[in-house]
């Protein structure tokens, strides 16, 4: 470059620096931190001990903070009189965002649940609920189809089902429901390679939800709380925004497939 070019260059330059170097400013939002409180997640279903999960509020300035508390009381009161103190699950706490705490008691439709949590430089925290009756379920059909692929050595089967229930809302009130598919399986016998004449169990289908459009409709913060933001994960929480005082038939699929050995396996259907 010309020497006296580079000169001429030199006062654009530098006035350019000099105002990106200005914009450089510390901020301290401290003073913007609020009071830490705690905060209680839980869903109740009828039936099945009372399980929670207790956090605590954090600054978003905050670097990976730990929300869990181990440390609290959680009292549980049923239609307004004391039931129990529920349990901290040490074990599970670790492995999650929240601490687990654990009781013994099973609600019952219609009773009146409040949980009330305390723990030393926090106000009390308490949150009451009502546990629902059962949903109307109208009907429900299961329509399987499948197909074979035939591989060297094997025998793959396709199984694909279609889930369709039926359900009335609950009319002049706005509701969320908890939607899970248990199935009952035979409990094989490994060492006379037969099922078990009069064992089953049972177990939470894992469903693709992504196949009603019901599902589009969830509440992301209510679903990574309970845990259950995935599509396909064992249930999801809905609201009934697109069936409000109506009934609803769902459409759910699932697939899964086995695979025999064409002329060793005893148990091919084929």
């Amino acid at each position: 470059m010309d020497l006296k070019k580079f000169i001429r260059l030199i006062p654009f330059y530098l006035p350019f620096v000099l105002i990106m170097v200005s914009c450089t400013e510390d901020i301290n939002l401290d003073y913007l931190r609020p009071d830490p409180k705690l905060v209680i997640s839980a869903f109740l279903p009828a039936e099945e001990p009372v399980a929670i999960k207790v956090s605590h509020t954090c600054f978003f300035t905050d670097p990976e903070p730990d929300m869990r508390k181990t440390n609290v009381k959680v009292d549980l009161f049923v239609n307004d009189e004391f039931r129990e103190t529920l349990i901290c699950r040490e074990n599970y706490s670790q492995n999650n965002k929240m601490a687990y705490y654990e009781g013994v008691y099973k609600p019952r439709s219609g009773d009146k649940i409040r949980i009330e949590a305390s723990a030393a430089g926090f106000p009390e925290a308490n949150a009451t609920t009502t546990i629902p009756f059962p949903a109307e379920i109208i009907s429900f059909k299961s329509i399987e189809h499948k197909d074979s692929v035939l591989i060297p050595g094997y025998l793959t089967v396709n199984v694909y089902w279609n889930y369709q229930v039926e359900l009335r809302d609950r009319p002049n009130e706005p509701n969320y429901y908890f939607l899970s598919f248990e199935a009952i399986s035979p409990v094989w016998d490994g060492e006379n390679q037969n099922y078990y004449p009069d064992s089953v169990f049972t177990y939470i289908e894992s469903i693709d939800y992504t196949s009603d459009p019901v599902f589009s409709q969830q509440q992301s913060a209510i679903d990574k709380i309970l845990g259950y933001e995935h599509p396909t994960w064992h249930k999801i929480p809905f609201p009934d925004y697109l069936f409000a005082d109506k009934t609803y038939q769902f459409n759910i699929n699932k697939s899964g497939y086995m695979q025999y050995h064409p002329t060793e396996d005893n148990n091919n259907p084929y």
